[in-house]
């Protein structure tokens, strides 16, 4: 028994409601002023024969960072600006000072630091500019510092390249990542400062509302590798990432993003397998 034109309608439009879901561009804010608060927290698990404890519950580094993303005046070429202040912090190595005390006490090594980050409204074309770390010892480990790089470049990295077109709930893009990160007194001789490229996968999941915002929540997917700078040679971290990033359409501003990377790092003392996970919170 054939279909009544009526049901064959109804399936039909049913089938084609997700197309018709209305695409939405997805840009960055350029308003001058905006200020938005961040908690962050970035865990890092190591294991090499620098590090005697192996991958536990405890992650060997542990950084927490509160800071204010403020947008300034667009460049001399319309690119958008934007810094970062860290009003405090807290680095911990909480695996290692289990064992050894004395090696390194908790500290609010970042506080004061300030970033400058310049890049179209697509998050294309970054480069990142460490301005000052007014707290960080110089008489620190490398490793110790080599963490607090490490931090910033998975902060940095949870910028998202847009596509130059509106997207709708399902689609995916695929873009480069490149990024360029200038080390600074009391970053220098970092494990992971100068930058690196990549190629990463992007897919908009879906379009939610909390609190009266449009909230888009974006999935992705990258190979990354980063350079560094180590006392006497070069090193490289090689890692993948998988990402949430829920972006508030209303503001242009990032609302949330979570990161997880696992990859080896290539240091003088051989490969140090590296696992970090972050989590960045508007407040």
């Amino acid at each position: 028994m054939g279909r009544s034109p009526l049901i064959l309608l109804l399936g039909l439009a049913a089938r084609a409601a997700p197309a018709q879901q209305p695409a939405v561009p997805l840009r960055y804010s350029s308003a001058a002023g905006l200020t938005t608060r961040y908690r962050t927290e970035v865990d890092a698990w190591l294991r090499s024969p620098m590090f005697p404890v192996a991958d536990t519950s405890q992650p060997t580094v542990h950084i927490t960072l509160f800071t204010r993303r403020a947008i300034t005046a667009p460049d001399s070429v319309g690119r958008l600006v934007f810094s970062d202040y860290t009003d405090s912090s807290r680095s911990d190595m909480p695996a290692i000072r289990a064992l050894q005390p004395q090696m390194v006490q908790p500290g609010d090594f970042l506080r004061g630091m300030r970033t400058m980050t310049t890049m179209d409204e697509r998050g294309r074309g970054v480069s990142t500019r460490v301005i000052e770390t007014p707290n960080m010892p110089q008489d620190l480990p490398a490793v110790i510092r080599g963490m607090q790089g490490l931090a910033i470049t998975t902060i940095r990295m949870a910028i998202l390249a847009f596509p130059e077109g509106p997207v709708r709930p399902g689609e995916t893009w695929t873009d480069s990542l490149r990024y360029d990160q200038g080390g600074a007194v009391g970053l220098q001789n970092s494990l992971v400062t100068v930058g690196g490229v990549g190629l990463a996968t992007f897919r908009l999941e879906r379009i939610e509302s909390r609190a009266g915002a449009r909230i888009a929540v974006i999935t992705a997917v990258a190979s990354v590798s980063a350079g560094a700078a180590e006392p006497g040679t070069a090193a490289t971290l090689m890692v993948t990432a998988t990402a949430q990033m829920d972006f508030n359409l209303d503001t242009g501003t990032l609302a949330r993003s979570q990161m997880d990377l696992v990859g080896p790092m290539a240091t003088r003392v051989g490969l140090i397998p590296v696992r970090v996970r972050m989590a960045m919170q508007a407040r």
